[in-house]
């Protein structure tokens, strides 16, 4: 009965955090910051070819201010960055240092008194020439003054026919290569049944968790690669995230009771698993299960949150202590 619902309250929370997380990120996106005060919020990086173009539209701005003076508007604004001003960006981040004007720091738009009263929004669409990794960011050069807004942002390449996609420069063939590895693990299936089939006197209810695991491989490859192609022709997901991250979770899941039973030696060499085992697997399978909790939250914090530093630092911490220790139940 408590086993019931705790599972229950587990499975709720899990995909509670699937649809309530901005999962995967699309390059089209939208995001909403309240009152933050930070020096640098980091919106996206993205590798452009030439040419490509960047889409932004900023609504319901409002700016609050600790001290009684007025804040300077013209400190704040849009910026886009290549690869060279990471260490800018770094020193931005982390001592709280204005770069506005600094080299490599490019203004998407920059705020002014009479912009904020005139219009209620700002849109600003920019091409970029020179093929890099971009950054896109907001920069906050006004000490005592915090920022609250609505963003949308697209960013996107063009190709030959002049048609957009929304895929990475370093990623462009990444669909493509999902897709094959997906059909070689679904040949690999497909060979693995067979051989159980012909060999059925002597197949045993761990070779059917060897072919269960091989089947979430291969929907795990085929799923990915879906969203990524889906994501390089519309720029969102359209829900295949969702799918993915589940296919994800069962298979690590899969992942950890295959390894540790065939350790164990279970339907092989015993038919029931000692009580060490048990501990062993029950032990690894929960460590595995809080760290795809983490891996969800890691997609779903995205850098415009204000504790993003702080909540994802944490959460890969809590990730990397808990696949460290499922390796070490594996070894034992």
């Amino acid at each position: 009965m408590h086993e019931n619902v705790h599972q229950n309250v587990f499975f709720f929370f899990f995909f509670f955090l699937l649809f309530k997380s901005n999962l995967i990120n699309s390059e089209i996106q939208s995001f909403k910051i309240i009152t933050d005060s930070r020096s640098l919020i980091m919106f996206e990086d993205f590798g452009f070819n030439n040419p490509g173009y960047i889409s932004i539209s900023i609504s319901s701005i409002s700016i609050t201010t600790r001290s009684m003076n007025p804040t300077n508007s013209s400190l704040m604004g849009c910026f886009y960055a290549p690869s060279p001003a990471r260490r800018a960006m770094k020193l931005a981040l982390l001592n709280d240092y204005c770069i506005i004007g600094k080299p490599f720091i490019f203004p998407i738009f920059v705020f002014n008194e009479r912009t904020l009263l005139s219009q209620s929004s700002i849109n600003k669409t920019i091409p970029v020439t020179i093929p890099d990794l971009y950054y896109i960011f907001f920069l906050n050069c006004a000490k005592t003054s915090s920022i609250s807004m609505n963003v949308d942002l697209e960013t996107y390449n063009i190709k030959p026919n002049g048609d957009p996609y929304y895929t990475d420069e370093h990623f462009t063939n990444l669909p493509s290569t999902l897709f094959t590895f997906s059909f070689l693990f679904f040949v690999f299936l497909l060979i693995w049944l067979r051989l159980c089939i012909k060999n059925k006197y002597f197949l045993h209810r761990i070779h059917i968790l060897m072919a269960l695991l091989l089947f979430f491989r291969f929907l795990d490859l085929f799923s990915y690669a879906k969203t990524q192609h889906v994501i390089r022709l519309t720029g969102l997901s359209h829900g295949w995230n969702v799918l993915w991250l589940v296919v994800y979770f069962v298979k690590n899941i899969l992942f950890v009771n295959v390894i540790v039973l065939i350790g164990a030696g279970w339907s092989l060499l015993r038919p029931c698993l000692q009580e060490f085992h048990k501990y062993v697997l029950s032990i690894a399978v929960s460590l595995q299960i809080l760290a795809n909790l983490c891996f969800v939250l890691m997609r779903g914090f995205g850098p415009s949150n204000e504790h993003y530093s702080k909540e994802i630092g944490s959460t890969e911490n809590i990730w990397e202590l808990c696949i460290s220790h499922s390796c070490l139940c594996w070894i034992y």
